[in-house]
């Protein structure tokens, strides 16, 4: 947990669980990848599947900042 508090602190993030959930979402990917082979993973242009992590990244962490998910909410009702 000690690198998931090192980033948090870089990120400027109070809140270690998204960042943990991060580097689950990363090992996810790269398991499903790089160890069980999955097609669909090793076919994709890198470029989409940095954009794609990079996308839920952000999603996560906009999530985990109650301003930004106050705001959102505001949006779309």
């Amino acid at each position: 947990m000690g690198a998931c508090r090192s980033l948090a602190q870089k990120l400027d993030q109070s809140n270690i669980v998204p960042i943990a959930v991060l580097a689950a979402l990363l090992a996810g990917v790269s398991i499903f990848r790089n160890v069980l082979r999955m097609g669909s993973l090793l076919d994709a242009p890198s470029t989409e599947l940095e954009a794609l992590i990079a996308n839920a990244f952000q999603s996560m962490m906009d999530a985990a900042d109650p301003a930004t998910a106050t705001l959102k909410l505001e949006r779309t009702s």
